[in-house]
């Protein structure tokens, strides 16, 4: 293939490939890729060129660094900055590291503000806000000039000039009395926004598994369900000789402490000054505590005991714990166990929270049935969960079918109403033992309909 040829410039042999010299270095009166390497790569000087001779041009050896072509250009680099470093232990640096390991960003990337402030986001943001409130005024009025109102959103969170409008207030009986204070329509889109884009993404990975309220998958009836594994397993493995322990704390939301929930969210948002500002904003748009009408606000709240949850679950090691936001239940074998988790965690959450528990706190058997969220477990010979709803759930209920009842017979409700609220009340007590209530609720629902 190769052949021979005597080079009498220096008195040695050069190799060539068909016609073609195989030189190191091409000579200077060569023009055109003169010289091919031992791969059959033609050569130009590291030019590259192919001079349609049939062979591919060479590649370089070494791919070009950015850094050669423009020093002046900085490498660019994921890692974290040795400045936020100095003057810290080597566990805080540790912390920092995983704070941005599970942001999935580093510092110096973009701020979370721009996928807040996209038009894309605030469109997705504004079509859940308008569910189920689209003939309200606020909203008419906010989407006769969607695309404006949208785009000063997006300018107001872009350049930091965004602020709450103020809060309107409202009071429901659930049969508790609760007085609501809610956003104006536009600043729900911007909460939907920051929670959606942000908070659930960030957040949810960080909370246990057991923390049930307000996530995708989850609420009151994964709650239901969880319980109800908990006490069969644990009807399994024990019997029903054990102990529960059922807190619930005192104005939970009205006694969140400011100071600490911006001190937890700033060890995973400090870094992002532009967003950790905004969510400082918006706590302190609210005199005391968390006003119950935000969405914002059930994020806060259920990563505001995202320390307490650990504290349970990794150091108590208790194996059977359900918390739905300020309601939890843990169930052990020993009560004198059970006891000194209650004095664990009432230090804990006075001293890191600035919370109490409040009088429904209780030990007791668990053969006396545990209640939570409106239904009352316990367990039956054969070891099975039987769920039923709570007397004063039935009778709430049996309140507003006989108001709304009354309503209907003076023309002020249609039968459609009742027989839609007859429907939810019996989706709902379908998650559990409950098939003589759902009956008589449609038997008053037939007997309506022959009367009217």
């Amino acid at each position: 293939m190769f052949e021979s040829t005597d080079c009498l410039d220096e008195g040695r042999q050069e190799k060539t490939w068909k016609g073609i010299r195989l030189d190191k270095t091409p000579g200077k009166s060569q023009n055109n890729a003169a010289y091919v390497n031992n791969y059959g790569n033609i050569n130009n000087n590291g030019n590259n060129v192919n001079n349609n001779n049939g062979v591919r041009p060479a590649l370089p050896l070494e791919p070009e660094m950015d850094s050669k072509e423009n020093p002046s250009v900085p490498r660019k680099s994921n890692l974290i900055p040795s400045s936020l470093y100095e003057g810290k232990t080597h566990a805080g640096r540790k912390r920092d590291a995983k704070s941005f390991s599970l942001l999935g960003e580093s510092p110096a990337s973009s701020s979370h503000i721009d996928k807040v402030c996209s038009f894309e986001s605030l469109l997705k943001a504004h079509r859940k806000a308008r569910r189920g409130k689209q003939y309200e005024s606020s909203t008419i009025s906010f989407e006769m000039n969607l695309a404006d109102n949208l785009t000063r959103l997006s300018n107001e969170l872009n350049d930091g000039t965004y602020k709450i409008q103020g809060y309107y207030s409202f009071v429901i009986r659930d049969p508790k009395v609760r007085t609501i204070h809610a956003l104006n329509y536009p600043d729900r889109v911007v909460q939907h926004s920051i929670c959606d884009e942000v908070l659930e993404p960030v957040l949810d990975k960080r909370l246990i598994y057991d923390n049930a309220s307000c996530r995708i998958g989850k609420g009151t009836h994964f709650a239901l369900k969880r319980l109800t594994e908990f006490m069969s397993d644990y009807y399994k493995r024990n019997g029903e000789c054990g102990y529960f322990l059922r807190c619930d704390i005192s104005k939970f939301f009205d006694n969140i402490d400011h100071d600490l929930l911006k001190m937890r969210l700033g060890k995973i948002f400090g870094c992002d000054e532009r967003f950790y500002s905004l969510l400082y904003s918006i706590i302190e748009s609210y005199e005391k505590g968390l006003p119950l009408g935000n969405q914002t606000s059930q994020w806060f709240a259920i990563f505001y005991l995202d320390t307490l949850d650990r504290l349970i679950k990794e150091k108590l090691k208790i194996k059977y714990y359900i918390r739905y936001m300020d309601d939890f239940v843990l169930i052990h074998s020993s009560k004198d166990y059970l006891k000194r988790c209650l004095k664990i965690i009432e230090d804990t959450l006075s001293v890191e929270c600035k919370l109490s528990l409040n009088s429904k706190t209780q030990i007791s058997p668990l053969k006396n049935g545990i209640d939570f969220l409106g239904f009352h477990f316990y367990l039956s010979n054969s070891g099975k969960v039987i769920r039923k709803v709570r007397t004063h759930t039935k009778k709430k209920y049996k309140r507003r079918l006989k108001k709304l009842k009354a309503d209907v017979l003076e023309g002020k409700k249609t039968l459609s109403d009742f027989k839609c609220t007859v429907v939810s009340y019996n989706a709902h007590l379908s998650h559990g033992h409950t098939y003589k209530l759902q009956k008589k609720n449609l038997d008053r629902c037939i007997f309506l309909s022959s009367w009217l």
